[in-house]
């Protein structure tokens, strides 16, 4: 009898370990490819992309006298909480308002390194993939030529193999109105 409590409570261990290594990655990837990937030109359509998503913005709301004149410069900060995940947006809008230079990123814990690159080359419009260690202990840098070839846009992800496991995915690019 002994030995069968034991072996459930070995059991229960190992699928405690499994859901604690469950990947976010693919949670991640969809996201960005709904958020960030559709090329926002302004923070009042990302905000209007993430909030449909379930992200709250915790900088406050966009206003529309915020969007007018010649330049904008705005920092937008969302966050999302779902499924024992917690998955964070930033943007920095800066410049014309008729095409802003954009830096749009998503990030979250628990993803796998070696995961990622894949998930990210399956799901969006990637392209000329470099990858190499980046300068600070331990986080991996891929990045990507985004979208067609003339746009300009790269994409970047970067990932830590130590726990948490945090990565980023981060697409800059040159808003433009639709």
């Amino acid at each position: 009898m002994a030995r069968l409590a034991f072996a459930g409570l070995a059991a229960l261990a190992f699928a405690g370990a499994a859901v604690a290594e469950e990947d976010h990655g693919p949670v991640l990837v969809d996201l960005f490819a709904k958020t960030c990937a559709l090329r926002p030109a302004l923070p009042s359509e990302l905000d209007r992309l993430a909030s449909g998503l379930g992200f709250v913005n915790t900088a406050g709301p966009i206003k529309p006298d915020m969007e007018r004149g010649p330049n904008i410069e705005i920092v937008y900060f969302a966050k999302l909480v779902q499924r024992g995940e917690t998955v964070s947006i930033n943007a920095y809008f800066t410049g014309p308002l008729d095409g802003p230079t954009v830096n749009c990123a998503l990030n979250t814990v628990g993803v796998s390194p070696e995961a990622l690159p894949g998930l990210v080359e399956k799901s969006l419009k990637v392209h000329q993939r470099t990858e190499k260690p980046a300068d600070d202990n331990g986080r991996i840098v891929a990045n990507w030529r985004f979208g067609a070839t003339d746009d300009g846009d790269t994409l970047e992800t970067w990932t830590r193999r130590d726990p948490p496991r945090s990565a980023a995915i981060n697409l800059a690019y040159r808003g433009r109105k639709r």
